[in-house]
């Protein structure tokens, strides 16, 4: 089996961004191209972007079918999604390749056949183009179903074990409710240790009978330990340490 396939994803239009003008395309090619995405139900073949930041990307080859993509959502505001590949620094120049090598190749067949052939040349060479385009969308179902078998197979085998791992909200609850036990022994586990320990358990149980903590923040910013300095029991810093503690810990004895 061929390991590392390309990912052919779903993106969301007005996440990408092109350096290309749209003035570079004509009205007629973008809304043809346009209007065959909204009958045809999106794009053939994937454009290539690259991740700017978390949620936004930018086209490195396929211009015109983001245009496309972005008239076909101004016509239908539920064509939302278009096919891409996102590149990154280990294949981004190899995909380069790959989309330089398919556009140059593309238009110097369709010169050839049309030089040498007349129109017999072209309808071959749109057979052909058809056929690539066929294999291409044969390929990504495929890839797609079998992504998506994977992930219901892995949702049922883990499902139980999912609903062990606590979320931010069982924390807060816990820091509003634990016992002085409970919270010391939680503490304990993250590497807290000795008088510091049980200094910032009395802290947080004296502070929350004040009013509930709403926020993690917020327990960083009230609750202090008894000194003149008044310093903060649990730092932003040291708030960060606990959760990512007590989040890596799952009971296996309840499995």
């Amino acid at each position: 089996m061929i390991e590392n396939l390309l990912d052919i994803q779903l993106l969301d239009i007005t996440s990408l961004s092109s350096s290309e003008p749209r003035s570079k395309f004509s009205k007629e090619e973008i809304d043809g191209l346009a209007n065959n995405y909204l009958t045809a139900g999106g794009n053939v073949k994937p454009i290539l972007v690259q991740r700017i930041d978390l949620e936004s990307f930018e086209v490195v080859f396929g211009h015109l079918e983001y245009y496309a993509a972005v008239r076909a959502r101004e016509i239908n505001d539920d064509f939302e999604l278009i096919r891409g590949i996102v590149a990154n620094k280990d294949n981004q120049s190899l995909l380069q390749q790959q989309y330089n090598l398919y556009d140059s190749t593309e238009t110097s067949s369709a010169n050839t056949t049309v030089s040498s052939a007349g129109i017999d040349g072209q309808a071959i060479a749109t057979l052909e183009k058809n056929l690539l385009a066929h294999i291409q969308d044969q390929l990504k179902f495929e890839i797609s179903r079998l992504q998506s078998d994977l992930l219901t197979n892995l949702d049922k085998k883990f499902l139980d074990v999912k609903s062990l791992v606590p979320c931010d909200q069982d924390h807060l609850d816990f820091f509003n409710t634990g016992s002085y036990k409970n919270l010391v022994d939680k503490l304990q586990s993250t590497g807290i240790r000795g008088k510091r320990c049980t200094d910032i358990a009395l802290a947080l149980e004296k502070e929350r009978e004040k009013g509930q903590f709403v926020s993690f923040l917020d327990i960083s910013e009230r609750v202090c330990l008894n000194n003149k300095n008044k310093t903060r029991a649990i730092t932003e810093k040291t708030m960060v340490k606990i959760l990512d503690a007590w989040n890596r810990f799952i009971d296996i004895k309840q499995l």
